[in-house]
Formats: structure tokens, sequence, C-alpha cells
């Protein structure tokens, strides 16, 4: 498939994977405590959602100066990170206190950061196919022992490499991915998701690739078969998506604004001032259905963008980013 030919597809796929987002934030608070088809529709969602974006990231990648990394992905992470632990702190989100990292949801700009550094140093000395095996052997150590989440988001960093790469090693093989195939492997995959969901109530808590499973052969079982589904459904939902453009296809560049900015909405919202109703008929509506439609519509408007673009592109002249 010719690149021209695959805008579309992207971008429609982008906007999906942004709502799910939302969505899953909005329902956090539901995460152990609430009807068991929302915490199942968080977790599904998340099995997915992060992991496809971080692959299309490596799609996307390109060999950059460390500038642009710092006013693309760092500059935003740092700032929305500040915001989002400000009103965090502010909606009771830090019970235990702030940890020594990033603010909430801002560890993919984080990542990206890292990755965008490491990875053309990497590809010096490694052709894309030897660095997916590094990368997996990375996640694969990660798995064994690493330190805990809190700390600069390193579980995250080191296991979601993978997916990066994989991106990466797509791009350049130029793979295309059949429709028919695409909906026969979605179903597989969503069927034995269930299954195993249903008989291991910890199985689907292994998709945010944040903890370690040590020497626990059940957890080391979990951690790969979550891999595995994560990236079948991540590449059927590619084989799924359309390659047409839509009404909401033009918010396919507006989705680091949504990334960037919804947590300063649902946090105080959802996490606090609803969480007392969140098990009544109105809860459900609002944390499940009505808050997570408003804050896209709003977010992924013209008039936010303007203004994001403002904001973001305020360190381009100091570092001097073409």
């Amino acid at each position: 498939m010719l690149q021209n030919q695959r805008i579309y597809l992207w971008d429609n796929l982008k906007v999906i994977l942004m709502i799910m987002v939302v969505l899953t934030h909005c329902i956090v608070p539901y995460q152990l405590q609430g009807d068991r088809w929302v915490q199942f529709l968080w977790i599904f969602i998340m099995t997915f959602t992060m992991p496809l974006f971080t692959l299309i990231s490596g799609y996307f990648y390109k060999e950059r100066t460390i500038n642009f990394s710092i006013y693309r992905y760092l500059y935003p992470c740092i700032m929305f990170s500040i915001l989002n632990i400000f009103i965090g702190v502010a909606s009771g989100a830090y019970p235990n206190g702030i940890p020594l990292k990033v603010g909430y949801a801002m560890w993919y700009l984080w990542v990206l950061f890292i990755y965008n550094i490491v990875t053309p140093v990497l590809l010096k000395f490694f052709d894309e196919k030897k660095l997916l095996v590094i990368a997996f052997v990375i996640a694969f150590i990660c798995g064994f022992k690493c330190v805990s989440n809190d700390y600069f988001d390193i579980p995250r960093v080191m296991s979601f490499y993978l997916f990066f790469v994989l991106g990466i090693v797509l791009k350049k093989n130029n793979l295309q991915f059949k429709l028919r195939t695409g909906l026969i492997c979605m179903v597989i995959c969503v069927y034995i998701y269930i299954l195993l969901t249903m008989k291991f109530y910890g199985f689907p808590y292994g998709t945010g690739f944040r903890s370690c499973h040590g020497m626990h052969l059940m957890g080391f079982a979990f951690r790969w078969i979550n891999y595995c589904l994560t990236i079948l459904m991540s590449l059927s939902l590619i084989a799924i998506m359309p390659n047409k453009k839509y009404w909401f296809t033009c918010f396919g560049s507006r989705t680091m604004n949504v990334y960037l900015l919804h947590m300063a909405f649902i946090m105080p919202l959802c996490w606090f001032l609803l969480k007392p109703y969140m098990n009544c008929f109105l809860g459900y509506a609002l944390i499940v259905v009505v808050i997570p439609a408003t804050v896209c519509v709003f977010l992924f408007s013209e008039s936010v963008d303007k203004k994001m673009q403002i904001i973001l592109s305020l360190p381009r002249k100091l570092l001097q980013v073409k």
C-alpha cells in the first residue's frame, strides 16, 4: 500500500484510538469497584490503544535532531505534566503522594522522547529486524526484574519499545493487511481475551506492562499472551480501518491536542465531582457517555487547535527547529 493511500487510514485510526483513550481515562474510577462490564470495557480498551499509538509513532519515525525531540515531545510532556499534577492533586488523584515521574497520561510523550533519542544511535549498529530482537530481549528482561513504574515510568519505557520498533519494521517492509484476515483475527483475539478474563481475573491488568512477574510462571504467561494479543489486535485494527475520508478524518491531525488536555477535564469531573454518584444510572451515563463525548467534541475543535498551535510552537525559535 502506497504512502499517499494510507493517510486517511492513519488519521481515522488515530481519531478512534484517541476517543478510546479519553473513554478509558473517564472510567478509571470503576477500575476495581464498578460493575464487571465496565471493568472489562476499561481493560479491553487498554489492551491495544496505547500500544497501537506507539506502533503508529514507530511507523512514522524519522531520524531527527535532539532539538526537534525536545520541542516535539519533551516540552509538551513537562508543560502538561505540571498542569496535570496540579489538577490531579486538587482532584485527589495522588492519595499516596506524587511519584517521581511525569503527570497523568504524559508517559507516552516521555517514552517517545527517549525512543527518538536512542533509536538513531541503535540503528547505526543494527538493522530494523535486529533492533526488533533487541527490543524483545529488553521487554523479556523487564518482566523478570525492573524498578517500580513510579520511577520515570521505566517499565513502560522498556516494555513499549517493542511496539515502537515493530512500527519501524512494518514501514520498512511495506506490509499490507487484508480486511477479511483482520476481521477474523480480531474476532478470535476478542474471544480468547474474554475467555482468559473470565477464567483469570488478574489477567488483563498486565496490558499496561507496568509491573514485573519475577519468577512467577503464571505472570510470565500472562505477560506474553498479553503481548501477542495486543500485537494481533493492533494489526487487525489497522486492517479493519477504512482508508477513506470521513467527516471526522480531519481530526486526525488534532489528536495531540486531545491527548495533552483531556486529563485536565477528566480528573476533576470523573475522578472527583462525579465519584460519589458513579454507581447510579446517572453516574454511569455521565462518566461513560456524556463526558467522554463532550470532552472529545470540544478538544477536537478548530478553536482549541488554533490555541494549541500557538502554545506548542513557543519553543520553536528558541530551539531553532524547522
